[in-house]
């Protein structure tokens, strides 16, 4: 890395609308949806993860909707820190692996809410 040049490896929501959208009921159970605008950022990812499980921890989670991501949400936590490390640690290979896992966990958290 230069000392004005720099080298990043990063993961970045593409279209923050569209995961919004694909993620939707998910977005609205993990954040007020008065201030969603200002959440679905290049990080939307990484927020909605958080968020959901900060509102599992302080109980704020609907208990239809907890029950039914429960398992899921627990694994998207372990998925949103390998992603982050592989980050980190700029292993691109092992970034883009839990990006596409974490993807698919999400969807199917959002799927298990419809049902």
């Amino acid at each position: 890395m230069g000392e004005i040049i720099q080298i990043r490896v990063m993961a970045q929501t593409h279209d923050p609308e569209e995961a919004k959208k694909r993620w939707g009921d998910l977005a609205a159970a993990a954040f007020d949806m008065d201030n969603l605008q200002v959440k679905a950022g290049k990080d939307f990812h990484i927020k909605l993860v958080d968020a959901l499980v900060d509102r599992k921890k302080l109980g704020l989670l609907p208990p239809k909707l907890q029950a039914a991501i429960e398992k899921d949400l627990h694994q998207a936590l372990e998925l949103r820190n390998r992603l982050v490390k592989s980050l980190g640690d700029w292993d691109p290979r092992a970034a883009d692996k839990s990006a596409y896992e974490l993807e698919d966990i999400l969807d199917r958290m959002q799927q298990s809410i419809v049902r």
